[in-house]
């Protein structure tokens, strides 16, 4: 039993009418009874505001979100990040104030908390910068995805999905890192070995 929470409850229910939908204002009344909260809302690097409106969506939105998650006696809550954001060197406003929010989640008590570090998420169907390969003849478009995929880590949703369902078991605190294996990637393979003989 899924309910689907944003900033606007109208255009979830048009997204979503199967679903049940709230806004956040109304997330403490809605949310009880349920086992998780997997919180997705988040401004990425693509998007150009000021530092301040990263840590409000980015830090403090999620934080209030585990503190009602706590009060409500939802068990666990699910932060999903970057692998970008494990990059110190990355001083992007994305990657520090998602950075900021794991630190804070680590010390977080009363809830359980797990924050899950993705690489390029893909499905079925891609979307974003991969949208054009949804265009090409299924037998093309594979071959190009794995040839992107032998380049950068990626992870399928099925995966994400099947992870969260064996994670919901489980009631510790950690940090976990999702990707594909691109051990029997051949792009990835026959790149890895070039570089091994020079």
């Amino acid at each position: 039993r899924l309910l689907l929470v944003g900033r606007n409850k109208n255009q979830l229910n048009q997204l979503f009418p199967a679903c049940e939908v709230c806004d956040y204002d109304s997330l403490e009344v809605y949310s009880a009874g349920y086992d998780a909260l997997l919180h997705l809302a988040v401004l990425n690097n693509n998007q150009k505001y000021a530092s301040e409106q990263y840590h409000e969506v980015n830090v403090e939105l999620p934080l209030q979100l585990a503190k009602i998650c706590r009060s409500v006696g939802v068990n666990h809550f699910v932060n999903v990040s970057s692998i970008h954001a494990l990059d110190d060197s990355d001083n992007s406003l994305y990657a520090e104030s998602k950075r900021e929010l794991s630190t804070v989640l680590s010390t977080f008590s009363g809830l359980n908390v797990t924050t899950l570090y993705l690489a390029t998420v893909y499905g079925d169907n891609y979307t974003g910068k991969l949208n054009f390969l949804n265009k090409l003849p299924p037998w093309l478009s594979r071959q190009c995805f794995n040839a992107l995929a032998g380049l950068t880590p990626t992870v399928h949703v099925d995966k994400i999905s099947q992870h969260l369902s064996a994670r919901l078991e489980n009631s510790t605190q950690s940090s976990v890192i999702l990707s594909d294996t691109q051990a029997d990637n051949i792009f990835f393979g026959a790149l890895k070995r070039i570089l091994d003989l020079s």
